[in-house]
């Protein structure tokens, strides 16, 4: 038996992630590592992310076209990085 349905547009709330990440060296990982450079790309490793950094060491996902947005992601000064605006 099939029951007839409606849909209602209505807005929904998206859930954004953000990620901690600490480079430490591979010899002693007590040791972590200022300005080591990243790269991130899409799940299928076709596309590189963009982010804009908001502070040291802190990015937030943008698109290509949005001011100070960069593919290069660094880590602060104790050897940090965040990353905000993930989506799931």
């Amino acid at each position: 038996m099939q029951m007839p349905y409606t849909i209602i547009n209505k807005a929904i709330d998206t859930v954004d992630f953000s990620i901690n990440i600490t480079k430490v060296s591979e010899f002693d990982s007590k040791m972590t590592l200022a300005g080591a450079e990243f790269n991130l790309m899409t799940s299928s490793n076709e596309e590189p992310l963009y982010f804009v950094l908001t502070s040291p060491g802190v990015y937030s996902l943008s698109d290509s076209n949005t001011n100070g947005a960069t593919q290069t992601l660094v880590t602060n000064s104790n050897g940090k990085l965040v990353l905000q605006g993930l989506k799931a």
